[in-house]
């Protein structure tokens, strides 16, 4: 079904699924606990996964899942996005929250309790944001404009700025060209949807609601069509 990560063979994963459950069945066939059975397959996991190239069960299970994906898709596209790492929160539901430690988070973590006083870095080094993938800002209180530093993550492909305040134009969407879902809906956003930003209206109409100000034109469609709501009139008509 796909390659392993050394290369050295075609990797199955009907073959393991099957071997994996003969295991599982002969230990309980010999009335094995269900605690030492967890352990053995944790063992025979991280064992099958060095086999084949991989670290361990995480990364190696993540290589499987994308191999169904790339499998089972058929003609429909298919991206896959890994993301560097994931790290703490910007606000909610405190500033700097990390749900367990993995990647960075144990030096982020040991450096706030002042158990890592300090490491080695370059100081004129400026972090790459430009890899966030998902920036949701929604009811944060935000007025007027949408802040500007957005524009420079090129790399985002999701931007959430439901029920705030925002009142300006939605010119700073055009800056974004990975963005592939917007959700602007209950601000006070004024002026024309960016010619190049309606496929997003197109395909969440709802994340467009309540902004009565929010001038809609014209989406070229194979169809007419008209879609509208209390407070937005949408006009779709072919080109």
């Amino acid at each position: 079904m796909g390659q392993t990560l050394n290369g050295t063979s075609k990797f199955d994963i009907d073959t393991e699924k099957k071997m994996m459950q003969q295991i599982i069945q002969q230990l309980q066939a010999q009335n094995v606990g269900e605690n030492t059975i967890s352990s053995i397959m944790k063992d025979y996991g991280i064992k099958r996964a060095n086999m084949y190239g991989w670290p361990n069960t995480y990364v190696f299970t993540k290589a499987m899942g994308e191999m169904l994906m790339s499998h089972f898709k058929d003609k429909i596209p298919l991206i896959i996005i890994r993301p560097t790492m994931v790290s703490s929160t910007y606000k909610e539901p405190f500033p700097g929250w990390i749900e367990g430690y993995r990647t960075v988070d144990a030096l982020i973590g040991g450096y706030g309790k002042g158990k890592v006083p300090c490491f080695v870095g370059n100081p004129q080094t400026i972090l790459d944001v430009n890899l966030l993938y998902a920036f949701n800002l929604s009811a944060n209180g935000l007025t007027v404009e949408v802040p500007s530093e957005i524009g420079r993550l090129k790399m985002l492909l999701r931007l959430g700025l439901s029920c705030n305040n925002l009142s300006a134009s939605i010119k700073v969407l055009e800056e974004l060209p990975s963005l592939v879902e917007a959700n602007i809906s209950f601000n006070s956003f004024h002026g024309p949807v960016p010619h190049t930003r309606m496929k997003l209206l197109n395909s969440h109409p709802s994340s467009f609601l309540g902004n009565p100000n929010l001038c809609i034109t014209c989406l070229p469609l194979d169809n007419m069509k008209e879609w509208h709501n209390e407070d937005l009139w949408l006009h779709i008509i072919k080109s």
